[in-house]
């Protein structure tokens, strides 16, 4: 059983595979503790890095990559059999992650101006950046 989870999501309105410790119960915060949960990302354009078919330097790129991971997951000192759980976790989301659908656009119209210069009428959009943090997948 592995100390990490995995799943897919959005970050920016991209679609991305999310690596996360697992936490144990003890570690759980009591409500209202804040505490920081350490992840590492991995986009849409950095899934051929993780291709043994279309890599052809994948083995230094999950050592590479696979110890920061580890470190930044603190999943303890990088062996093989933790490299290739990480790789292996990494390459079953990929039809997940290329089969989700787009997001909704990261601005919303929040209202509408109308002007006139020069005896022409223009009429724009108000538009205001909605949250652009991580948000879970769930099809």
């Amino acid at each position: 059983m592995s100390d990490f989870h995995v799943e897919t999501g959005y970050l920016r309105g991209q679609p991305v595979i999310k690596l996360q410790r697992k936490r144990q119960l003890s570690s759980i915060p009591i409500i209202g503790q804040k505490t920081q949960v350490n992840a590492y990302i991995i986009s849409m354009d950095q899934l051929h890095y993780w291709s043994e078919d279309h890599n052809a330097t994948f083995e230094e790129h999950l050592y590479r990559v696979g110890q920061q991971i580890m470190t930044v997951l603190e999943l303890g000192k990088p062996n093989i059999r933790k490299l290739a759980e990480i790789a292996y976790a990494i390459q079953t989301r990929f039809d997940d992650l290329i089969k989700m659908p787009p997001l909704d656009p990261t601005r919303k119209t929040v209202g509408q101006a109308k002007v006139t210069a020069a005896g022409e009428t223009f009429e724009h959009d108000i538009t205001k950046k909605v949250d652009d943090g991580y948000k879970q997948y769930r099809n």
